[in-house]
């Protein structure tokens, strides 16, 4: 595979290319995945490449915001997947409405600029801008408005069929039907870019994510990971797994094929993945410690909003997922906020002390790494957690549910599907004209890949942007 030297399109202006692998690996995409994937592996030696530090937390839809925004969380007001709903102690999906600063291709399309963006979290439900655009996992299905404009949707169910969103209970259904769903998935994403990119030749930006990493990690990282006890590198699902790097490998090469000798390709993931070393159920641990308190205790494992909280007497409360998010609950702040807002910071030290000795039965140093946002971020906007906790730093999962009997559970390696956790780095590659042969360059930010896209295409870097581009 080569980077073309003409192009249908205006020939010799710059461009910009990014091919997004959600929560590809740097250990494996640098290591052993290097040798089944020759495409990416060339992009590397003839350009550079480094481990991508992701946001904090790095979280799918903050991650992908801040690396085509150049804000972090923070400014963002983006802490994860969902937003907290103060007046009902609740959190709901973020939609492209919460974000209140321009991504790229809103920028470029006040520039006049030609944008395709296809698959990128969040865009749903996708918005109009000076070129197409393509939802993203989030789409509730099929049969939801999915693209804009809207009559480009026939147009791509010609050039690969309906749409698929994501895996549907990618985690629940057997291995064999999950990865008959990831190739045709895959497929799809890739099959829309070509259509997009063959028909659309004066394009200036073009941008897509496909989630099949994320997919394979989350349900099957037992099959990548040699350290893991239940690592098999011979079964049948391992050898199909092979398959797929090569799949998703030539699919990059036949768009990196469409990039003229003046065009910028960046290959990037917005997060890693690590092996899952258990879960805590942050909200039975605060109730232990006296944080949290229900009326009734719950007869089966319910999340929080199914329970019947006492709030008069709840002093802390908690999310799960990667990471854990703990909001306390103060007076004037929360519908029945019971802490004295003077007594917030002394309250959340407290809690942060706790937090750090956090440890299981049988003595495990847990390594919790406790932040307060208002230490980490250059801004604080929207509803951010007071304290916001990597569990194990990152190696044990938050769990929300209450009604569980327990607070830790070690990872059950017996089960078949042992699946990762979130990893702090992704990886980013870029090739092109005037990068050069540079090999590896250690560690870039996320934040440094929306002010290197606007420097490639002439633009000025606007104050929102906290980062600087990618320096080879």
């Amino acid at each position: 595979m080569h980077l073309r030297r003409e192009s249908g399109c205006a020939m010799g202006k710059p461009r910009v290319m990014i091919i997004g692998l959600d929560g590809a690996e740097p250990s494996l995409m640098f290591g052993p995945f290097a040798p089944l994937m020759p495409n990416l592996t060339a992009l590397r030696n003839r350009g550079a490449w480094a481990r991508l530090r992701s946001t904090t937390p790095p979280i799918t839809v903050p991650a992908w915001v801040s690396m085509t925004t150049g804000a972090d969380p923070g400014m963002l007001g983006l802490y994860g997947l969902r937003i907290l709903d103060r007046s009902r102690y609740r959190l709901r999906l973020v939609s492209p409405d919460d974000i209140r600063i321009p991504r790229l291709w809103d920028r470029l399309s006040a520039a006049g600029l030609h944008s395709i963006v296809l698959g990128v979290p969040p865009t749903y439900p996708p918005h109009a801008i000076h070129g197409e655009m393509v939802s993203c996992f989030l789409t509730p299905s099929r049969d939801s408005d999915w693209c804009s404009p809207a009559l480009l949707k026939d147009e791509l169910v010609r050039a690969g069929g309906p749409f698929i969103p994501d895996i549907d209970r990618f985690r629940e259904i057997s291995e064999e039907k999950f990865l008959d769903r990831l190739f045709d998935m895959t497929a799809q994403r890739f099959a829309y870019a070509r259509h997009l990119l063959d028909t659309r030749p004066g394009w200036d930006f073009f941008m897509m994510v496909d989630m099949g990493l994320d997919r394979i990690h989350h349900r099957l990282w037992r099959r990548f990971d040699p350290s893991h006890p239940r690592h098999d590198p011979d079964s049948a699902i391992t050898k199909r797994l092979k398959r797929y790097l090569a799949l998703l490998d030539e699919n990059a090469g036949t768009l990196m094929e469409r990039a003229d000798r003046r065009t910028t390709v960046l290959v990037v993931s917005d997060h890693g993945a690590m092996q899952r070393q258990g879960s805590v159920f942050i909200n039975e641990w605060l109730k232990t410690q006296g944080y949290l308190r229900l009326r009734s205790e719950p007869e089966n494992p319910l999340p929080l909003e199914a329970c019947d909280v006492d709030w008069p007497k709840t002093r802390a409360w908690s999310t799960g997922g990667y990471y854990a998010r703990i909001f306390l609950n103060v007076q004037g702040r929360d519908p029945e906020g019971i802490i004295p807002f003077a007594h917030l910071e002394e309250e959340k030290a407290k809690l942060a002390a706790l937090l750090s000795l956090m440890r299981p039965e049988d003595g495990t140093i847990l390594e919790n790494r406790v932040l307060d946002p208002r230490a980490i971020y250059s801004a604080i906007c929207g509803h951010p957690p007071d304290l916001l906790v990597h569990l194990g730093n990152l190696g044990w999962r938050a769990e929300g549910l209450l009604g569980v009997k327990e607070v830790f559970a070690i990872a059950d390696h017996g089960n078949e599907e042992g699946g990762a956790n979130h990893g702090q780095d992704g990886i980013v590659i870029q090739g092109g004209d005037g990068i050069g042969s540079r090999g590896d360059r250690g560690t870039a930010d996320i934040l440094a890949i929306a002010p290197t896209v606007l420097d490639c295409l002439g633009l000025p870097r606007p104050r929102s942007m906290i980062g600087t581009r990618l320096e080879w």
